[in-house]
């Protein structure tokens, strides 16, 4: 029951996209204008492929169960200056919330870095109406860039169980992540996560696509 309700909800949230995408982008314009240097990056991939969907569900080490692994099967990345990171990212995220979009949990990995899958952004998720779950990462192009060099790696290290080669992937990730440029105010954006009652709507909902 599991299984036939995730892959459901795949294919269900796969056919909200259009909706989600052109939300995004008249948020973006409505709060920006064309030398604010604030825009949608990585639109070819702003679904999770089935396989990488499945790898994922199908780690055998997985900490969570596997419903935890639809939060990105809609995600966006907005790139923000530096120079303006915080003010922008608060103009954004209150007109999620002027839409009705409710926030679900916000992850900050420059305040809590993630040792074990070394990453630098603000990961959002969002929840609109019909069960629509999204995520969006917030980064500067230089953490975007770095995240999109470091893709293969980080892949690979979701299927990987070699120790050895754990580490290395992982100290190369490190690596890659270090030397990024602090964007400004970014230590102002405080942690939030309500996944439970998340994870309530969308099973409920999900009933109603079997």
């Amino acid at each position: 029951m599991e299984d036939e309700l995730l892959y459901r909800y795949y294919y269900y949230l796969c056919n909200c996209e259009s909706i989600i995408t052109n939300l995004i982008l008249n948020i973006i314009k409505e709060n920006t204008n064309e030398n604010d240097s604030v825009y949608l990056a990585g639109l070819k991939n702003n679904i999770k492929s089935k396989e990488s969907f499945e790898n994922k569900c199908n780690r055998n080490d997985r900490i969570f169960p596997k419903i935890f692994y639809i939060y990105d099967i809609l995600r966006y990345t907005i790139i923000l200056p530096v120079e303006f990171f915080y003010n922008k990212y608060v103009l954004i995220l209150n007109s999620f919330k002027n839409k009705g979009i409710e926030i679900f949990r916000v992850k900050n990995t420059w305040i809590h870095f993630d040792k074990d899958i070394p990453y630098r952004g603000i990961n959002v998720l969002l929840y609109y109406k019909n069960s629509i779950v999204f995520e969006v990462q917030f980064h500067t192009l230089e953490s975007y860039n770095a995240n999109m060099s470091t893709h293969n790696l980080y892949e690979e290290l979701l299927k990987c169980y070699d120790p050895k080669r754990v580490q290395d992937i992982k100290y190369r990730l490190y690596k890659y992540v270090g030397s990024i440029k602090t964007p400004h105010g970014v230590y102002n954006i405080s942690e939030y996560k309500n996944e439970k009652e998340l994870l309530d709507r969308i099973i409920e909902y999900s009933k109603n696509l079997l």
